[in-house]
This record gives structure tokens, sequence and C-alpha cells, in this order.
């Protein structure tokens, strides 16, 4: 009587790790370049552009470029959304962040989370 609930709980399980194995299992690989194209007293202009190499479609890919301080800490953000097709995907564009947060900026980190 008490496993009466094991087939269904296997069943689940191996359904479940049916449709988070090919996420799981992706490959996504980022290339980031951040430039600073103009500088003011409180403004900094730049470019960033993200290569992206992915192993197939991704229809729903959030691209995080981090600033990271020399504690490694994250002090500013840009927030993407993308869609990704199989193979070579670049992205570019443009963003205005404070002096203050370029100036203390010593690395950039680019991270995607893809959810479907």
């Amino acid at each position: 009587m008490r496993f009466r609930f094991l087939p269904g709980i296997l069943a689940a399980a191996l359904v479940l790790g049916l449709v988070l194995a090919p996420a799981a299992s992706a490959r996504l690989e980022v290339e980031l370049d951040v430039q600073k194209v103009s500088e003011h007293s409180v403004l900094v202009t730049l470019t960033w552009a993200a290569r992206i190499e992915a192993d197939r479609d991704w229809e729903g890919c959030e691209l995080v470029i981090s600033f990271r301080d020399l504690r490694d800490r994250e002090i500013y953000r840009i927030t993407r959304t993308l869609s990704l097709r199989n193979g070579l995907n670049e992205v570019t564009g443009h963003e205005i962040c404070e002096s203050s947060v370029w100036e203390r900026t010593r690395k950039f980190a680019g991270k995607l989370n893809c959810g479907f």
C-alpha cells in the first residue's frame, strides 16, 4: 500500500528529465566587447557587442552584461531579451551609464539565461 504512488512519481521524474535535458545540455558561448564612445563630466556613452554561438534555436534568452568592480561585485548591468538562431548570432547596442560606474568597472561579464 505504501508504494502505490511510486510508479506515478517515477513517471513524472522521467518526463521532467526529458523536458529539462535539452536545456541543460545546450551549448551557448558568449564573447563580449564593451567600448567607451564618449565621456562627459557625469555620463559615459558606450557601445557593446555580443557574439553568441548557439547549438540550437532559442526563442527566449536574456543577455545580461555585468559591470564588475575590483572585488568582482556587480555595480551595473545591461539586460536584453533575445531570440537566437542556431549558429553565430551577433547583437549590438548602445548604453549610457554614470562616469563613476565606468571608472570603478574593472571587467565585464556576459551571461545568457535561456528558458525556451
